[in-house]
């Protein structure tokens, strides 16, 4: 009787203890959603108070990296949003379409967050050797 009860998402019975935690998950995954616009917001009225407080500043160049850094957040966010979205609505209406969606989102979203790890570590190194080899020059060490 139990089982008649229980709803089945993506092939498998989904029971009380499996929905608790695909709620949590979608919940989580919106609260971070919403910091990371929060964050992305604090960050554009930043760099735009910024930009107008110091004219000398360089800002052409840097707005322009900024633009693209706003926009990479502003693209995982708004998928992670949808995921959780997705996610919960599956889960309290046992909609397997949206579960999908919602899987494949979150998905999207992890693909992105390794991409942009992975980039960060790269240039991270980069700058590492280019200190290395600049301190182990003997014409750059005066020191």
């Amino acid at each position: 009787m139990e089982n008649q009860q229980e709803k089945k998402i993506f092939n498998f019975i989904a029971d009380e203890d499996t929905k608790f935690h695909l709620k949590g998950i979608s919940q989580w995954a919106r609260v971070n959603a919403i910091t990371g616009f929060c964050s992305l917001g604090t960050g554009i009225l930043t760099i735009v108070l910024t930009t107008i407080k110091f004219d000398f500043y360089n800002g052409t160049k840097n707005i322009f990296y900024s633009i693209m850094g706003w926009a990479v957040s502003l693209i995982m966010n708004i998928i992670l949003l949808n995921a959780a979205n997705n996610i919960k609505k599956a889960v309290s209406l046992a909609d397997q379409g949206a579960f999908n969606k919602g899987l494949s989102d979150l998905a999207s979203y992890l693909k992105i967050a390794a991409i942009v790890i992975i980039i960060v570590l790269i240039l991270f190194l980069l700058v590492l050797l280019y200190f290395y080899f600049l301190k182990s020059n003997p014409r750059f060490n005066r020191y």
